[in-house]
């Protein structure tokens, strides 16, 4: 894999291959599109990456397949390979291709001295699935628990807020992650409650359940700011107890998924819901029971009614498995139980006049996002070469390498489980029924070839937006798969000691070098939580929040009616929620109106029915740094300057008040 991966990259720099930019017609606006970034190359070069990628391993391993490979031998190949890729990754120009080159040659020449092997190769022997006692489940699970509880940073300081009812002025905050990230969710939810509906009347951006679980959350703790930090966090948890639930069901010995906390910073409910449906997949896979299909089902309408991208991820990979057992019947019973799952919201918003406009919105955010909305340049691994060694702890290197990590451990995690030798060029439609029939007669390698294929299609998302937010996002799969090599490392230590030792030591060096190293510091913030929770619950806490945020709220409910529009801009969608003031359009934040189509209506929703009071924020953060004409546009622009004055100034943020419109009883209830 690591030669393959070299003779991948050499190849990528040895193309002359070069993309022209063109506008979009959408009028989607990014990072991108003003640096005139060819989008499109991103979906060639992964296209090529997996295609080449996966024609170099295929041909290696089958040369190599011929002769009889063991223990010291191994190992010097292996060294070989790896040193290939990383005299490509930290070498200058044309020495790093020399090294490519004598690598991959002295790997050939070195195989040539050694025995040839009789007949062909063998396929991986099946695995046995992990059998446990009661006691052990039992244990197992409280520990998962306790150590989700422990890994979700703040969430002491959130029940014990909860607890004892910290009023929402003593918990806002003046910066872009509570008033736009936090803020936009505080308003949907508090939209719904007042019977308002996802696409038909605000923006539907991941999915209705994602904040329609919190108004059921509202419900039982009370509406509060407090309240969405504990639904939260308790997110958090669930998404962790769901990736320990599926790799304890996976691995042999269960002291590898210690590892899990050390590869990704956190994980959410929305990778949560998907990674639940493959537990009870799993336990398809092994008991061949169509009956654990129907909660696997269940999990994953859930899981796309939450987040599109991760429930399409799940569904996808599914039906991959599926077609490899060759089972329509299974199918058939898993889109049933989603679909019967999915019914009752679908029905409600229909009834509502709200189901087209939801789906439409959560349909189409995601090819937006392929489209170039809200896109961050990706990283060129080519043009970064060589990676000095000095800026391996630096923000941006980690952001380079992690991008190129994940889809690589994917790959490798399909090759390796699938296996590539046993497929013969001459016999293509036999070799695929063969390995098909191998994945299907062991549960937990099918598992895991479906858990890469999850993160693959999962990685995606990284892809529409090139962050390290959203790279930390696709994790999970990659983290599983890490732990599940160790897993199986360990259990040949015994018969092998000398190739697993050095098993380790490369898993080691793709740990530092990849970057997962810096994506997470659990050891620290388990004591760091810890401590905090038992401080907050023996001496209590007493917050503060922030008098400018709350003079603005404050002047809106005392110079507005309570029925009464209210348009805060660009990105301060926490006044929604503060203000309980109506939106007179259908978005709570400025970046997400994409394109043409979402300022033609802006426009259009504000023409028709003038909100009276504008708020807008001077010191809001513009996302990505992009200016207010580029996002809103010059129509909308010029409509504010055309009808609106300076009423008063609170710090930063500025009121406009309608020079025409004075009477706020025109307008009407929400």
């Amino acid at each position: 894999m690591p030669m393959a991966a070299a003779v991948t990259l050499l190849l990528a720099r040895w193309l002359p291959i070069r993309f022209e930019y063109h506008e979009n017609d959408l009028g989607i606006v990014s990072v991108a599109t003003v640096n005139r970034y060819p989008v499109v190359q991103e979906t060639f070069w992964l296209a090529f990456g997996l295609v080449v990628g996966a024609l170099a391993a295929w041909v290696i391993a089958r040369e190599l397949a011929r002769y009889r490979i063991v223990g010291r031998d191994a190992i010097v190949l292996e060294l070989l390979s790896i040193s290939s890729l990383l005299g490509l990754l930290l070498l200058p120009g044309l020495l790093a291709d020399a090294m490519v080159i004598g690598c991959c040659l002295s790997v050939f020449v070195f195989a040539k001295r050694l025995e040839l092997e009789d007949g062909a190769a063998a396929l991986p022997e099946v695995a046995e699935v992990p059998v446990r006692r009661l006691w052990v489940n039992l244990i197992w699970s409280a520990s998962v628990v306790v150590i989700a509880l422990v890994l979700t940073r703040g969430l002491w300081l959130h029940l014990w807020n909860v607890m004892h009812s910290v009023p929402d002025e003593k918990i806002v905050v003046d910066n872009f992650k509570f008033l736009g990230e936090t803020g936009q969710h505080l308003a949907w939810a508090n939209a719904l409650r007042h019977g308002w509906f996802q696409g038909r009347d605000v923006f539907c951006l991941y999915g209705p359940l994602y904040d329609l679980g919190l108004v059921g959350f509202w419900a039982l703790v009370g509406k509060s700011i407090a309240g969405w930090n504990l639904y939260w966090s308790l997110t958090r948890v669930l998404g962790w107890t769901a990736l320990f639930a599926l790799g304890g069901a996976l691995v042999r010995n269960r002291i590898a998924l210690l590892l899990l906390p050390f590869l990704l910073p956190w994980i959410e409910l929305r990778v949560g819901w998907a990674l639940f449906a493959a537990c009870f997949l799993f336990r398809w896979l092994v008991t061949n029971r169509r009956s654990w299909l129907i909660p696997a089902g269940a999990l994953t309408g859930i899981s796309l009614l939450y987040s599109q991208e991760y429930g399409t991820a799940i569904a996808l990979a599914t039906l991959v498995g599926f077609a490899i057992r060759r089972d329509g019947r299974a199918a058939l019973v898993y889109g049933g139980a989603a679909l019967v799952t999915m019914a009752p919201l679908l029905i409600y918003y229909g009834a509502n006049d709200a189901l087209l406009p939801m789906l439409n919105d959560v349909a189409q955010y995601p090819a937006y996002l392929i489209a170039g909305y809200g896109k961050l340049l990706f990283p060129n691994i080519v043009s970064s070469l060589p990676i000095e060694l000095r800026d391996l702890s630096t923000r941006s290197s980690e952001t380079l390498r992690l991008a190129y990590a994940v889809p690589l451990v994917c790959l490798g995690g399909l090759l390796l489980l699938l296996p590539v030798t046993g497929f013969d060029l001459r016999h293509p439609l036999r070799s695929v029924r063969e390995l098909a029939d191998g994945l299907s007669k062991d549960p937990v390698r099918m598992m895991m070839f479906l858990v890469a294929l999850f993160g693959m299609i999962a990685f995606r998302s990284a892809m529409g937006r090139a962050s390290l937010h959203r790279t930390h996002a696709s994790l999970p799969a990659v983290a599983l798969l890490l732990c599940f090599a160790l897993d199986r490392t360990m259990t040949v230590f015994r018969e092998q000691p000398r190739i697993a030792s050095w098993r380790l030591i490369t898993l080691a060096v793709l740990f530092g070098f990849g970057g997962f190293w810096q994506t997470a510091a659990p050891i620290s913030d388990s004591w760091r939580s810890v401590r905090f929770g038992e401080q907050t619950f023996r001496r209590g806490h007493r917050p503060q929040g922030d008098q400018h945020v709350m003079r603005v709220t404050r002047w809106i409910q005392l110079n507005t009616q309570s029925n009464e529009p209210v348009l805060f801009l660009p990105n301060d969608g926490a006044y929604y929620y503060l203000t309980d003031r109506p939106n007179p359009i259908r978005f709570v934040m400025g970046h997400q109106i994409v394109g043409h189509a979402h300022r033609a209506e802006v426009l259009a929703d504000l023409t028709a029915r003038p909100p009276r009071i504008v708020v807008w924020d001077d010191h809001a953060l513009r996302v990505d740094d992009l200016s207010d004409e580029l996002v809103f546009g010059r129509e909308i622009l010029a409509f504010f300057e055309d009808h609106y004055d300076v009423v008063k100034q609170i710090g930063q943020v500025k009121i406009y008040q309608h020079r025409t419109l004075t009477d706020p009883s025109l307008i009407a209830d929400w």
